[in-house]
């Protein structure tokens, strides 16, 4: 019942509580014994020729208790066995490798408490440094090993810590992957994980045999547990730092191979920040372009959530074509405010990549862009003058609209003619009674709003008849100084060259043109001013500057003669376009 369960839960709490105590003791005890051994065989290393003397100021201030039972003094005599193990074997200073080892082999057997398997781990791997090339495999293996017991952040994080050395030691040697070993081993300690790596080999504790140890003690004071907490993400980060600076010391040092080596090991682990922290430091270091050489599902993720623009590189890199077209139609279909530059460089880099040209919707999004970008130009000067307001060209920047919005929203109602017509084109819309309507609104744009002659006058009124016009438009100068050819030339021939020859000829009306045009060269012969710079037939040059070909230049004389016939024309206008036709045909 529940007394009986009860029962058992005091007598197991009973037992815990006198397996605790009996563990203190023997540690207390065993410690305290290891720690009269360590005194005795520091003393004898201070007398080993070719090992330097023991630093014993580093061990100031503490007593027998505290190397028993104070982590603070554990960790400054753990520094001076590390002094004393592997400054020979490092420095090239000499000592006797019988001396060493034997010196090893004692701490190991005696004072295994204080010189774990970790530490022997450790200096067997600097001994194989030390060999230089032949032994560069093995020294990796044995100070990966070591790693693992590299377990507390401030000793990590300490300046010439066993880790640094061990990385040194390595990259000496170029033992690259013996190096990326080390990193990631020390780094699962904090939070990391080994898979994916040459560690992920290792299997158990990773210890050496030390006769005389009880199967029941190994592992039991091998470290102080697995960081956690901010001091363990700095030792972390701290094991990701140096192996950046070893990757940019090989790139400074010319060793571009070599770093690749480096990357490539790295980037087989599946430790993610150490992938985040690489391809950062890649990116701020300003070797974008070795980053986006490396072919890593997560190097493609992290380059999505980062830097659209480089992922869209990294699929050229690796000749992923069909994926560089889709990122960069996206990204310029994007909802996001981005600007319309950035949207035409996106289309412009997807139809590069669009194979075959099997997309023509992509070539069609290109120039609806190209278009709002030219738009956005004229409604920025609009902008500047006052005539519009900010918010309309902030939208036109950020968003991407489509041809009815740019056409009844912005272009209509801001008079942007040039625009408008370059709509239909991109449209495909034959609207020929709009399409004049805006060609009549472009010319009047440059034409003077005076004239002394009445006839005249009364000509370009009729003109402007049911034509809108757009604020400041007119030109307020006289008829007779002929400063309006040149404006309308000028306006005719741009506007003109930029829609002719592009599948929507009938954006340019030639007969419509060559009427409204020749009508005007006809005023300015009424008020008898037919000589000077505008002497010959502006209007010809006006449409072979354009483009037009000769039969569709003549097929529109014809017909504007034609039509005027039908009409009654009288002699002298008849004449007038006589003498046109002869001019093309001239």
């Amino acid at each position: 019942g529940a007394g009986a369960e009860a029962k058992v839960n005091s007598d197991n709490d009973a037992k815990r509580a006198e397996e605790q105590s009996i563990h203190s003791l023997y540690r207390l005890v065993s410690r305290s014994v290891q720690a009269l051994s360590l005194i005795d065989l520091l003393t004898y290393a201070h007398e080993l020729e070719g090992v330097p003397g023991v630093e014993w100021g580093s061990l100031s201030g503490a007593t027998f208790k505290s190397w028993v039972v104070d982590r603070e003094v554990h960790e400054r005599v753990k520094g001076v066995l590390t002094g004393v193990t592997s400054y020979a074997r490092e420095e090239g200073k000499g000592a006797s490798d019988f001396a060493s080892d034997k010196l090893a082999n004692a701490l190991s057997h005696q004072c295994y408490l204080y010189f774990s398997s970790g530490d022997r781990l450790s200096y067997e791997g600097f001994k194989m440094c030390s060999l230089g090339n032949s032994g560069a495999a093995r020294a990796g293996v044995l100070l990966r090993k070591a790693a693992r017991f590299w377990k507390s952040p401030s000793v990590v994080c300490a300046a010439n810590s066993s880790f640094d050395r061990a990385c040194d030691a390595l990259f000496n040697i170029r033992a690259i992957e013996g190096i990326v070993d080390v990193v990631i081993a020390t780094a699962a300690n904090f939070g990391g994980t080994v898979k994916g790596s040459g560690c992920e080999d290792d299997s158990g504790d990773a210890s050496v045999d030390v006769p005389g140890l009880f199967d029941w003690e190994q592992g039991i004071y091998s470290g102080v547990g697995a960081g956690s907490g901010s001091s363990g993400e700095e030792a972390r980060k701290k094991c990701y730092s140096v192996l950046v600076s070893k990757l940019h010391m090989l790139i400074d040092l010319g060793e571009n191979e070599v770093a690749d080596q480096l990357i490539g090991f790295a980037t087989y682990s599946e430790d993610e920040m150490l992938h985040e922290y690489l391809y950062a430091d890649l990116l701020a270091t300003g070797e974008a372009e070795r980053l986006i050489r490396i072919n890593s599902k997560r190097l493609e993720a992290y380059l999505g959530r980062t830097d659209l623009a480089l992922l869209w590189r990294f699929y050229v890199v690796h000749g992923r074509q069909s994926d560089a077209c889709v990122l960069m139609s996206s990204r310029g279909l994007s909802k996001e405010r981005i600007s319309i530059d950035e949207r035409v460089a996106c289309f412009s880099r997807a139809l590069q990549f669009d194979d075959g040209n099997s997309n023509p919707e992509i070539r069609e999004r290109l120039e609806v862009a190209g278009l709002q970008r030219q738009v956005l130009s004229a409604v920025s000067v609009l902008v500047k003058d006052g005539a519009c307001e900010q918010a309309v060209e902030d939208e036109i920047r950020h968003r991407l609209l489509d041809l009815s919005e740019l056409y009844n929203d912005v272009c209509g109602p801001y008079c942007l003619w040039e625009e408008c017509l370059s709509i239909l084109l991109v449209a495909g819309m034959a609207d020929n009674e709009n399409i004049e309507l805006l060609w009549r609104a472009l010319i009047c744009d440059g034409l003077a709003d005076d004239c002394e002659n009445e006839a005249v006058l009364a000509h370009l009124l009729n003109m402007r008849e049911g034509v809108p016009e757009r604020e400041g438009g007119a030109n307020k100068g006289m008829f007779e100084s002929g400063e309006w050819i040149g404006v309308v030339r000028s306006k005719v021939v741009s506007v003109g060259r930029a829609l002719w020859g592009r599948g929507g000829d009938y954006t340019v009306p030639v007969r419509m043109l060559i009427f409204e045009l020749e009508g005007l060269r006809r005023c300015w012969s009424a008020i008898g001013a037919e000589g000077g710079e505008w002497a010959g037939n502006w209007v010809v040059q006006s449409m072979c500057d354009i483009g037009v070909g000769w039969q569709e230049l003549l097929d529109g004389y014809v017909g504007v003669l034609s039509d005027r016939e039908s009409k009654g024309a009288d002699k002298l206008e008849r004449l007038h376009y006589i003498k046109g036709v002869c001019e093309v045909m001239m």
